[in-house]
């Protein structure tokens, strides 16, 4: 009985911080975790969601300042689980230790490193396919396989005379269904792959979805924005980032590279759609907010110059 009320103790504060980061209430998810980890320190899952809100936190502000305390937590999540699964054969130790690993896979494929990557991303597989090995209804392991899955038929589609599979797709839709704490991550991550290969309306269908869950979510708002932008329906994807630049002001007032690039892409949207009067006035506002800022700018403001010349 005390280890069943341990473990939906565990559970219940691991959704309240997953729902919190989803909020962008980045602090109090963050708080959270601190007292799972406290609370439960040789168990891997707060690590790992520690590690998860902080590329949360630096997708959203634009920023790699927590580069170091990600690869920190992941690390610590790999030694954690791997510390349980010398002991005993844990199903879950192997879902952290999968997802960390994944994770990191995901990381090295951004910065290149492409042989680490493979290497992680092997060793993730083996991992998620042991804890499924134990209990076949272990949903969220499926996230990190269609994840894989994803950057191996990526990598395929580089080559002539490869034929397309979705296992990637599917194995993200059952994660989607069926995950007990990454459902939500898979379904954002199954809509953004989608993005990428040009199915907007799946991707819509999704994002709308999340929203209706999490109506405040920048995150969310992002990859419909995307949808609608990918899909070039102008209207649609001018209410949502409208919509996005509201979001901005009002959660990131000190977070100038968001609402730039948010400004940015409805600058292109106006100019898309022929309204060059309201493209000029966007540019403009661009311009004013970059005007002392540092390079990293220099494109938005190349291309707002342009829009007020062209």
């Amino acid at each position: 009985m005390l280890l069943l009320c341990l473990i939906l103790s565990l559970d219940s504060l691991l959704v309240q911080g997953i729902k919190l980061s989803y909020e962008e209430r980045y602090d109090e998810a963050e708080a959270v975790f601190f007292k799972l980890r406290d609370k439960y320190p040789d168990n891997p899952a707060p690590y790992f969601f520690l590690s998860s809100l902080y590329v949360a936190y630096m997708t959203d502000f634009g920023t790699d300042s927590l580069e170091d305390t990600f690869i920190a937590y992941i690390d610590t999540t790999l030694d954690k689980a791997t510390c349980i699964l010398k002991r005993q054969e844990d199903a879950w130790a192997y879902v952290w230790k999968g997802g960390g690993l994944i994770d990191r896979a995901y990381y090295r494929f951004e910065n290149g490193d492409i042989l680490e990557m493979l290497e992680d991303g092997v060793r993730a597989v083996r991992e998620f396919n042991s804890a499924l090995a134990i209990d076949s209804n272990i949903y969220d392991a499926y996230i990190g396989l269609g994840i894989y899955d994803y950057i191996q038929y990526r990598m395929k589609k580089m080559l002539p005379f490869v034929s397309e599979d979705n296992d990637w797709k599917e194995k993200l839709e059952f994660a989607s269904d069926s995950a007990r704490f990454l459902r939500t991550a898979a379904k954002n991550t199954l809509a953004l792959l989608l993005i990428e290969e040009r199915h907007w309306d799946e991707a819509i269908t999704i994002s709308r979805e999340l929203l209706k869950e999490y109506p405040d979510s920048r995150t969310f708002t992002w990859t419909l924005a995307k949808a609608y932008f990918g899909k070039e329906d102008w209207r649609n994807a001018e209410a949502v980032y409208k919509r996005l630049i509201h979001l901005i002001k009002t959660g990131q007032p000190d977070a100038p590279y968001p609402l730039v690039f948010a400004l940015d892409r409805l600058a292109e949207i106006y100019f898309l759609a022929g309204e060059y009067d309201r493209c000029r006035i966007e540019a403009s506002r661009i311009l004013d907010i970059t005007e002392g800022l540092g390079n990293r700018y220099d494109e938005f403001r190349k291309r707002a110059k342009k829009s007020l010349t062209r």
